[in-house]
């Protein structure tokens, strides 16, 4: 650099986990040893120190209630009911590596059942309804409790497929694949929204309906992404149909 002059620095640091990291920047003067009088200029000076905390995006359910079918459940039965205090630590514990290697949008596979590599997993039960009843409705309220913009998904088992040529697909089918297929095509399950974007403090709701119109009970597995944040398997959405005589 030139006597006098100024040139600017930018430091990227990528954390590896929640926590507060503390950095020591000095500089050191590039002389020629043997014209150097004085060996202090040749050891390195303190210029400052770079404080930072490492964060992963955070989510908190806060509220819950039921409509339709479901709007005689307790607030506090629904809370048990959808696992949300074991859901809630695991949105505010770090992710795994395994769980931060993928986004969204290289979430895929070419078997029909994902196989899921996240140890956060947690259970929503839909409790029960008779037959043909009006859909059962259920609005949970999401937060970013966090200090960084959050993004998450909702993916189905067929938003982490892969399309495969049809010479590749056998088209057998076992037990649980056409269990699967019949939940996704005759939509006993919806979710509204399947994607969103908070900023810190930000809110809003995901109303999760199903529709009692087959008898039996029903699951479905459905991953929840936080985007460089958490994979929460929401491991059996059990759906409850009830013969009504």
């Amino acid at each position: 650099m030139p006597a006098k002059s100024k040139h600017v620095v930018q430091a990227t640091v990528r954390p590896s986990f929640q926590a507060s990291y503390r950095f020591v920047i000095s500089y050191q003067l590039v002389l020629d040893q043997d014209h150097v009088k004085n060996p202090n200029l040749l050891e390195p000076k303190h210029l400052c120190h770079l404080l930072m905390n490492g964060v992963f995006p955070s989510f908190i359910i806060t509220d819950i209630h039921g409509q339709g079918s479901a709007k005689e459940i307790s607030k506090r039965q629904l809370w048990t009911l959808f696992s949300l205090d074991n859901l809630n630590s695991y949105f505010t514990s770090d992710p795994s590596y395994q769980e931060l290697m993928y986004s969204m949008e290289t979430q895929k596979t070419t078997d029909r059942l994902p196989a899921f590599s996240t140890q956060a997993i947690v259970e929503f039960n839909f409790s029960a309804a008779p037959l043909h009843s009006p859909p059962s409705v259920f609005v949970l309220q999401i937060e970013n409790n966090g200090t960084v913009p959050a993004e998450w998904a909702l993916l189905f088992p067929d938003d982490m497929k892969l399309e495969v040529e049809p010479w590749a697909d056998t088209g057998d089918l076992n037990d649980e694949e056409l269990h699967q297929m019949k939940v996704l095509e005759n939509k006993l399950f919806i979710i509204e929204p399947i994607h969103g974007y908070l900023e810190p403090g930000e809110g809003m709701a995901i109303t999760l309906t199903y529709n009692h119109v087959l008898a039996g009970t029903d699951h479905l597995n459905v991953l929840f992404k936080v985007v460089n944040g958490r994979e929460i398997l929401v491991s059996r959405i059990d759906l409850f149909h009830l013969f009504c005589l």
